[in-house]
């Protein structure tokens, strides 16, 4: 059993530059988006009781309880000065996003900047995605809410993808350069080995006898026997999926008694399958070819 954990890789950074060289084009950024944005302040206005009652009326549904029914305003008075303020606050946003997109802003409020993509985005799937329809030539973006502020959005620019650096890759190539070297030198050592090689003689071992190969967990013993039965040849290796490359030389071969053959077994009958497939193709082709069902 050959497993890659014990190969050494040279992990010198000439060797990553011409493994990044030879597939740098799988190392993409992301598009990004420059984007000026203004956080909305958060409304504390004053509400008299005939403005409270007002909203509560119209928005009862807001304030059930559990059961169903419509909570009393003297308990949700909180609550609903709460909505008052927030839908205060989107007013506020509203005419901050028209002004800002007339250019009439007050001087008193902050413009900040940031880049964002799908790597980096601190405003959510929701935003990134209304943000990304957006062009130089629509740049600005409706109020939008996130964890309770508004925010209003101005596309700046928009970053396309490219190719990565070195620098910019390394960290990512890395781990995939020493995966895929280890694979190429174990394939190699096996490929040089499996002619000559000295392993461990087995019993006489069916499809099923995982349990008597030493050296391999029983997931791997499955699985090389599962691959072993199909294989033509006497003398070869086989690669598992959990990495590793199994040499093996065919030393001797029988047929199993007559009671111990099993009608059931799987592999019986696939092969069964296929043989009558192949009968009926090969007269198909020879003769016309009938289908009788008995009783009728």
């Amino acid at each position: 059993v050959l497993d890659s954990s014990s190969i050494k890789i040279n992990t010198s950074d000439k060797a990553l530059k011409k493994f990044w060289a030879d597939r740098k084009n799988e190392f993409m950024t992301v598009v990004s988006y420059k984007l000026n944005y203004i956080k909305q302040k958060n409304a504390k206005k004053t509400f008299d009781d005939k403005e409270i009652q007002k909203y509560y009326s119209e928005h009862k549904t807001h304030f059930k309880a559990e059961d169903g029914k419509i909570i009393p305003l003297k308990k949700v008075k909180k609550r609903v000065l709460d909505e008052l303020n927030t839908k205060a606050t989107k007013d506020m946003a509203l005419r901050t996003y028209i002004a800002y997109k007339k250019n009439r802003l007050d001087s008193n409020i902050t413009i900040n900047n940031l880049t964002i993509s799908e790597l980096d985005n601190k405003f959510g799937k929701e935003t990134l995605n209304k943000i990304k329809k957006l062009s130089i030539t629509s740049p600005y973006l409706k109020p939008v809410l996130k964890d309770g502020q508004y925010y209003i959005f101005k596309l700046v620019k928009i970053n396309p993808s490219r190719v990565k650096t070195y620098e910019e890759a390394k960290n990512t190539l890395l781990p995939l350069y020493i995966e895929d070297t280890k694979k190429e030198k174990l394939l190699a050592l096996a490929n040089n080995s499996y002619k000559n090689f000295k392993g461990t003689t087995s019993e006489f071992i069916t499809n099923k006898d995982a349990s008597k190969l030493s050296g391999m967990n029983q997931t791997d013993a499955n699985e090389f026997l599962l691959k072993l039965f199909s294989k033509r040849e006497k003398n070869y290796f086989i690669a598992l999926n959990s990495g590793k490359i199994v040499l093996y030389n065919i030393l001797e071969q029988k047929l199993l008694s007559q009671k111990n053959k099993n009608s059931d077994d799987i592999i019986v009958r696939l092969k069964s399958a296929m043989f009558n497939e192949g009968l009926i193709k090969n007269l198909n082709s020879k003769y016309k070819t009938q289908i009788f069902i008995k009783g009728l």
